[in-house]
């Protein structure tokens, strides 16, 4: 069991049994101001110049000129609502990640509010929400009459003057420097027993830390969460893995891996279906096979011929998370189909056969098998190579434990 501090984004396709969702008021979640407003902030991409742009989002006026004031009041209107949907989204992944128990809380007062705040519509949601089902609302205060923030009125409390030692303490202590002044020897309490034992354990960890240094190799531990291409990477170049680990470089985005994203989100809504997913978070993301324009129009075409285009799969873009070999594992699955009660678990691949590892696989059947609760058995899995429609089954390897 654990504790996990992530965001809402993080958390996507994941469920949890007991999830607490902090801070529904208005003007926090959902946000009171447009995140949109380029306009008046440098920081914001204009909507015009983004792949991801609406009609509507592009329909800033008069460019060659200075707006009126009621246009630009109606441009601001629609970026408003482009922001709440954007916020009822995530909304909605934070309120369904619950398996048995769901915690949303909200407040009338922040440490530093003027004025009191209002509960947000999400909240408010929850509240009738737990009405119509019997659902336990431990507490819900009224709106305070008294507009006065009682957290302004306490602040930062400490003691003054400082409390200085008793007599009878600097007594023991004197006793003490004169204890070890001497041949004598003298017992330690327990409290100070345990606190030696500190001592001795941080000179410890100091002296391990000063010899690794002075060592000419460098020993890199994997993060305690990884991707599964992470994880492949560590048991195929080990050594290659450890300089990015030791040396971390921003790798720089490219339009192979754009396409890579649009292929994959676009597989998605031949399934008929609407992704919560930001574009980064598909596996697409980090694919960099699809060269250009005139390839991912092939790609396209040659999908609708595969043999599954035409079949209903039971997941797609399946997220897991997973301990395997002590570590928390984190991936996607391309898509997974049932048939007569077997499960084939199928990944794309928008390049050449060669890219395919038969690990990656592995893990993704054995994510599955947790996820649908499943013996292995029950489960295949395969490569389709989209390009020229073939579906690769290789031999399987064997798996480190995974919990």
């Amino acid at each position: 069991d654990a504790v996990q501090l992530m965001t809402i984004h993080k958390a996507k396709g994941l469920e949890f049994p007991v999830v607490i969702v902090p801070g529904f008021v208005e003007g926090a979640f959902p946000g009171g101001n447009s995140r949109s407003r380029w306009m008046k902030s440098a920081a914001v991409i204009p909507w015009h110049l983004r792949e991801d742009r609406t009609d509507e989002l592009t329909s800033y006026p008069a460019r060659d000129r200075t707006p009126t004031a009621k246009e630009l009041d109606a441009y601001s209107e629609v970026l408003q609502d482009h922001d709440l949907l954007e916020d009822q989204r995530l909304a909605y992944v934070a309120l369904t990640r619950a398996e048995n128990t769901l915690i949303a809380t909200g407040h009338w007062w922040g440490p530093t509010q003027q004025k009191p705040r209002i509960p947000g519509r999400y909240l408010d949601q929850v509240r009738t929400t737990s009405d119509e089902f019997d659902e336990a609302i431990a507490y819900w205060h009224d709106e305070p009459l008294d507009e006065k923030n009682p957290y302004l009125e306490e602040g930062a409390g400490f003691m003054w003057p400082v409390a200085l030692e008793s007599p009878a303490k600097v007594q023991a202590l004197a006793e003490l420097v004169h204890a070890a002044n001497t041949d004598e020897a003298f017992e330690l309490t327990a409290q100070e027993t345990e606190i030696t034992e500190q001592w001795d354990d941080d000179a410890r960890v100091l002296l391990e830390e000063a010899r690794r240094l002075r060592e000419p190799v460098v020993n890199v531990q994997l993060p305690a969460t990884v991707s599964a291409s992470v994880y492949i990477r560590a048991l195929r170049e080990p050594e290659l893995l450890a300089r990015d680990l030791a040396r971390p470089m921003p790798s720089p985005s490219s339009a192979a891996s754009s396409r890579g994203t649009a292929f994959h989100a676009w597989v998605e809504t031949q399934y008929g279906q609407q992704s919560l997913l930001d574009p980064d978070d598909l596996p697409g993301a980090g694919d960099h096979d699809i060269v250009s324009d005139q390839q991912l129009v092939e790609l396209k075409a040659a999908f609708k011929n595969c043999v599954f285009a035409n079949v209903t799969p039971v997941a797609v873009e399946q997220p897991f998370a997973m301990l395997v070999d002590g570590r928390v594992l984190r991936g996607r699955i391309d898509a997974v189909f049932e048939t007569n009660g077997r499960f084939d678990v199928i990944d794309w691949k928008t390049g050449s056969a060669n890219s395919a590892d038969a690990m990656q696989l592995a893990l993704y059947r054995l994510a599955w098998s947790r996820i649908a609760n499943v013996p292995l058995e029950q489960i295949d899995a395969g490569f389709l190579v989209v390009q020229t429609g073939e579906l690769l089954r290789p031999q399987l390897p064997d798996l480190p434990a995974a919990t």
